[in-house]
């Protein structure tokens, strides 16, 4: 709270009584204008004797309005002529004099004689008679010094001389008072001063109006005012009191006069209604997988030492979550323009410039410094909670839209308060999801036999590896490699046991006896397909080799540990897919699947299926996995769509050659290309034998319309040789889209 005071004094002395004496009535003995002047009664003044004549100290005369008359002139004959009527200039005893004129116009006959020895002390025109004339009197009455002492004492307690004017804030600098005292000459507070106080400026008292009028008490009077706008008021005090008229005639007279108001003086400050709120926040979390809810944290503040929250009021606060953002769009805050309305001048700037909310947020506050936890939603206002997308960086934009806010809180919002979009406490990464596929080329094998995987990654970023970080908005670079693991698991006793060590759980198990890590090789972290052994080369361009030294399960584990920007990821251990059962000695009748898509082309709507054909020697139980993709364009990878069939089980008639099997029914609503992939699987669920997803025979092309009349396709073999005919070297990498957002420097 501020309080600014000041002492504010009206100069009063001999540089007034050279002001123009202004004359206030003139008239002559019987003129139409002419008041007629009486002798009072006894009863107002006391007699004495100068030089043998009758004298009068007192009251001498009265008008028709009751107006008591002093003599000012000693020695002059008195009559009741009234020739000139002037106001004495302004001075400390003209105003004491009419003080005492006033207060005491209707007491006895010493007090009145006291104001007159006072009158001819202070105005008499000479003071060498009226000395000869005031030994007589106090010789005569000796008691009436003092009463004239007293009363000349009293007059200056009483006698305002000046002011003290303060102001003081209540409510930040809305709302306040002036505070007005009335003084004497020393400073002291005077009771029962008539002031009034105007104020100049965007400001009004209590009651509405823009002056009061008080009256003074011996403290200060608290006058309450409240602001109507922003600016700077002038608060201008004034005060009554009684003029000192002089009356010339055959021998002067003072009388009270009439009365004016006294410029007291001024005191400014500054006011200011409306306040203008503003929101600090961060994201709860700077790095958000997909499927999580993403959250924000608000305090609530004030823009500028001058602010100042309406105490309780509720405002509540709009949020907008932009997701999908690239890297290359983190290049510093995009800010609102002074007087943007949030809604229809800042969004659709940033519309215009390609940048959609994907989530709202909603939060209120009563008051500054507030902290409230904001969780985004589908839709505005909405409870549905939204999830962070897999991929790209999102970023918050918070409002107080004062269109959205109460008709109470708006009288004192201006405008809309607009965060910065892109700020960097505000901006998160919803890190990608990864997808991985990979088969071991061999299944079954024997001591000495080499080992390979091939492993198909999607998911990643296109540029994943490029990314340096951004340190500006507090993101780590990329971690651009993976590693795959070997793991070996198995009995050291014999070969009979190894079933009982077959992996389980999702986790790479720790190593001991029965479990042993082969060996870890680094591969790059992008999409696409890599193999792994056969003497591929690694990331660190070194031969990876892998030779089945033992009888057991050599089991293949990829894994990415994670960045800012892709959540980390891992095959499970126990994937029949991804693992080598390895005995000592070789089989005789390896198992052999055949397989290929009944119809090569389809339109949208047509049913069509996959059929196999399984020979070698199956154990009783064995059956096949048939899985399709969902149609993809093409280049997309092979698999990279949703599963429209997952691993169906069609059971194997018989354990030996010749058995054929037909997947179920499959038909689709989109155009694309679809894959299959089919396995022959143990009872126990190893894999047999499968074919890598996306070979020609496997494929089915579904168009909108009508297409051509499909053709009979070659049959594509396989057995745990299946991945022969793919290449040493790394596949293709498929490309994932990323949409191009245009930004703007400024909204």
């Amino acid at each position: 709270m501020k309080v600014w005071k000041r002492r504010l004094t009206a100069v009063l002395g001999a540089m007034a009584m050279i002001a123009t004496s202004v004359a206030v009535g003139v008239a002559g003995v019987g003129t139409a204008q002419a008041d007629t002047l009486e002798w009072t009664g006894r009863d107002t003044y006391l007699s004495y004797r100068f030089d043998g004549s009758p004298m009068r100290i007192g009251v001498l005369n009265k008008d028709s309005q009751g107006r008591k008359y002093y003599c000012i002139e000693a020695g002059a004959p008195a009559n009741h002529d009234i020739n000139n009527i002037v106001a004495f200039p302004d001075s400390v005893k003209a105003r004491r004099l009419s003080w005492l004129m006033g207060r005491y116009s209707d007491s006895d006959q010493r007090t009145q004689a006291a104001i007159g020895v006072l009158a001819h002390d202070y105005l008499d025109h000479n003071l060498g008679v009226w000395g000869q004339h005031k030994d007589i009197i106090m010789g005569q009455y000796p008691d009436l010094a003092g009463r004239v002492n007293e009363l000349w004492d009293e007059a200056g307690r009483n006698t305002p001389g000046g002011a003290d004017i303060g102001q003081s804030y209540l409510q930040g600098i809305r709302k306040g008072s002036v505070n007005v005292a009335i003084e004497d000459d020393s400073g002291l507070p005077i009771a029962g001063v008539t002031f009034h106080v105007r104020l100049n400026g965007p400001a009004v008292f209590d009651n509405g109006s823009d002056e009061v009028s008080g009256v003074s008490a011996s403290q200060p009077v608290t006058l309450g005012w409240k602001a109507t706008d922003k600016g700077d008021v002038t608060a201008s005090v004034t005060y009554d009191r009684k003029t000192l008229d002089m009356i010339y005639s055959g021998q002067d007279y003072a009388r009270i006069g009439n009365d004016v108001r006294t410029d007291a003086g001024s005191i400014e400050f500054k006011v200011r209604k409306d306040f203008k709120p503003d929101i600090l926040s961060s994201v709860a979390a700077k790095v958000v997988n997909d499927g999580q809810p993403v959250s924000d944290d608000l305090t609530s503040t004030l823009i500028g030492d001058d602010n100042y929250w309406v105490p309780d009021m509720k405002l509540t606060a709009s949020g907008w979550y932009f997701a999908g953002l690239r890297p290359d769009e983190l290049r510093g805050e995009v800010t609102a323009a002074q007087g943007s309305n949030a809604s229809d001048t800042f969004l659709n700037c940033l519309a215009a410039s390609g940048h959609e909310p994907t989530a709202y947020g909603q939060a209120e506050f009563t008051g500054p410094g507030q902290t409230v936890r904001a969780t985004a939603t589908t839709t505005a206002g909405g409870s549905q909670q939204y999830r962070a997308p897999a991929g790209g960086f999102g970023t918050w934009v918070w409002a107080f839209e004062r269109d959205k806010q109460s008709e109470e809180a708006k009288e004192y919002l201006k405008g809309d308060s607009v965060s910065s979009f892109l700020e960097p406490n505000e901006t998160n990464s919803n890190r990608f999801r990864i997808e991985v596929q990979s088969s071991v080329t061999e299944h079954s094998a024997s001591i000495g036999s080499e080992l390979s995987d091939t492993i198909t990654v999607s998911g990643f970023p296109e540029d994943h590896g490029s990314f340096q970080g951004n340190q500006n908005y507090g993101f780590r670079p990329d971690q651009p490699l993976a590693q795959v693991d070997v793991w070996w698991a198995g009995s050291a006793d014999g070969q009979q046991d190894d079933a009982q060590y077959r992996p389980q759980g999702k986790a790479a198990p720790a190593p001991d006896a029965n479990h042993r890590l082969v060996g870890t090789w680094d591969f790059p972290a992008k999409n696409g397909t890599i193999r792994v052994g056969g003497g591929v080369l690694d990331a660190h361009g070194a031969p990876v080799n892998i030779v089945a030294q033992d009888h057991g399960w050599y089991v293949f584990v990829w894994r990415f540990g994670g960045d800012d920007r892709v959540k980390p990821a891992a095959s499970d251990y126990d994937d029949a897919w991804e693992r080598t059962r390895v005995e000592g000695f070789s089989p005789q009748e390896l198992p052999m699947i055949t397989t290929h898509v009944d119809k090569s082309a389809v339109n949208v709507g047509d049913t069509f299926h996959d059929v196999a054909r399984v020979t070698g020697d199956l154990p009783v139980g064995s059956y096949v996995e048939f899985t399709a993709y969902e149609p993809v364009s093409k280049g997309a990878p092979a698999g990279s769509g949703r599963k429209i069939m997952d691993a169906r089980r069609v059971s194997v008639p018989s354990r030996h050659s010749g058995s054929e099997v037909s997947s179920p029914d499959v038909q689709v609503d989109k155009p694309g290309e679809v894959y299959w992939q089919a396995a022959v699987v143990s009872p126990q669920g190893d894999v047999l034998t499968a074919h890598e997803v996306g070979v020609r025979e496997e494929t089915v092309t579904v168009s909108d319309g009508p297409g051509p009349q499909s053709e009979s396709l070659a049959h594509t073999g396989a057995t745990v040789l299946v991945f022969a005919g793919i290449g040493l070297g790394a596949l293709a990498v498929g490309a994932i889209m990323v949409f191009a957002i245009r930004r703007r420097s400024g909204c």
